[in-house]
Parts: structure tokens; C-alpha cells; sequence
């Protein structure tokens, strides 16, 4: 595949406007690789930060699967990002409906303290 020319500064077609970054949906299924060259590929294409805020994982994720995955996002850089809970697209909710963590959730909340 050719290696796209970096598109530094696109704008909105027809608009006249600058973007100030692009925003992705992802679910993974614990491939931190997917995760890394996706954010890669979008930055180079487009020269713009990458944020995210639909992420999410899928069912069958288990906890190795959900650290990978987030592992994945902190080398990847991502500029911003909003873990989707509810759990539609097919993606795991994080939260039951009486508001406490699913497995997935609290594997998410233990990933996401140790990065502290």
C-alpha cells in the first residue's frame, strides 16, 4: 500500500474552516497493534491529533484483552479519549443498570489506575 502524503491542515470541503482534530470510533478486541497503527496511519494522513470518543471493547474481551487494548492507547498517544459504556454497536457496557461496574468496567478502572 502507498504510504499517504500528509494532508497537514485539512479543512471541512466547501467550508473555509480549519479541523482541529479527528475523531474515530473503535472497539478492539485486545490487539494493542490495531490500536498503535490505526492512531498512526490517521495522524499521517492527516497531520491532525486523534481523539476518540466512542472506544469501546467487545463482549467476548476478557481482562488480559482489555490491558492490552489499553496498553495499546497509551503508546499510541491518542489525544483524547472517552471509553463508551453503554455497551450498543455491540460493544461490553462498563456499567450495569444499577450503576455498578460490569467485569469489563472494573477491568477498565484498574487499568486506568495504575496509569496513576
Amino acid at each position: 500500500m502507498p504510504r499517504p502524503r500528509s494532508r497537514r491542515g485539512c479543512g471541512i470541503p466547501g467550508s473555509g474552516r480549519r479541523q482541529a482534530a479527528v475523531n474515530i470510533h473503535m472497539y478492539s478486541i485486545g490487539d494493542r497493534r490495531a490500536v498503535t497503527q490505526t492512531v498512526d496511519w490517521v495522524r499521517l494522513y492527516t497531520g491532525l491529533p486523534v481523539i476518540s470518543n466512542e472506544f469501546g471493547t467487545y463482549p467476548q474481551s476478557d481482562e488480559a484483552q482489555i490491558v492490552d487494548t489499553g496498553e495499546g492507547i497509551v503508546s499510541s498517544g491518542l489525544d483524547g479519549l472517552v471509553l463508551y459504556t453503554l455497551g450498543g454497536s455491540g460493544g461490553e457496557p462498563l456499567v450495569n443498570l444499577d450503576g455498578s461496574l460490569t467485569a469489563a468496567g472494573q477491568a477498565w478502572a484498574d487499568f486506568i489506575g495504575g496509569l496513576v
